[in-house]
């Protein structure tokens, strides 16, 4: 499958090339995702020596895009094993990111990255921030303020990512500006329109504002199989 690479040293084939962002933007359909990701697989395995990192990198972008967290973080190790330089490339850093979030393990070094201050760069450095905040007890409300703001203020660029990305990371982010932020950042939220990916995130704003309809939300986001909606929910309903 497109997390596994036997053939990584017996490369022929050239790579697709990688994309500088990290993350490729666009909306396709979940087939041309996944094939994108087996075509970036079968380029990966057959790359030349020369070739080989970007190859990697490109499959790793491509896992990115599915929100694979798993086969990311497996494909992400071996070329940095390899090109432990290759570390220095904010596509790679983006990678790191993503990967960190995605499957909920802390990084110290990603959280003290501080380059990039676009929009999107902020989203991401918000999102690191969660995953220590998460951790660990010792973290402030000030800090987890600050991890919304950087959140909300990029929280908009990352809807033009793949629908399966923005599943896994929409929910989430949505239900910590509402959170933890305050009402410039929570603006950012009741802007967004009310889909699957923000229901959680818009029924907490409207528990916040009293609405009579806000209880009868999170009773039915409650019973949600979604594991980013309802522990947030029946928290929220049973308080």
């Amino acid at each position: 499958g497109p997390g596994s690479l036997p053939l990584l040293s017996q490369g022929k084939m050239a790579p697709y090339g990688a994309s500088m962002a990290g993350v490729r933007r666009g909306e396709t359909s979940p087939e041309a995702l996944h094939s994108a990701a087996y075509h970036a697989w079968i380029s990966a395995a057959m790359a030349i020596a020369g070739q080989r990192f970007d190859a990697r990198i490109r499959l790793a972008q491509e896992l990115a895009r599915l929100g694979n967290g798993p086969e990311l973080a497996q494909v992400l190790q071996p070329p940095l094993e390899d090109q432990p330089e290759g570390v220095a490339r904010s596509d790679v850093k983006r990678l790191q990111q993503l990967a960190a979030v995605l499957n909920h393990r802390p990084s110290s070094d990603l959280r003290d990255e501080e380059e990039g201050s676009t929009p999107e760069d902020q989203f991401w450095r918000g999102m690191v921030q969660t995953l220590s905040s998460e951790k660990e007890n010792s973290v402030s409300g000030s800090e987890r303020g600050q991890a919304a703001k950087l959140i909300a203020s990029g929280l908009p660029s990352i809807t033009s990512y793949a629908q399966p990305l923005r599943h896994r990371l929409v929910p989430s982010a949505a239900e910590w500006v509402v959170r933890y932020g305050d009402e410039t950042d929570r603006a950012v939220v009741r802007k967004m329109p009310e889909n699957s990916d923000t229901a959680l995130a818009h029924a907490l704003l409207a528990a916040q504002d009293h609405d009579s309809g806000a209880s009868k939300k999170l009773e039915i986001l409650s019973g949600s199989s979604a594991p980013m909606i309802w522990p947030g929910a029946r928290e929220a309903a049973l308080r």
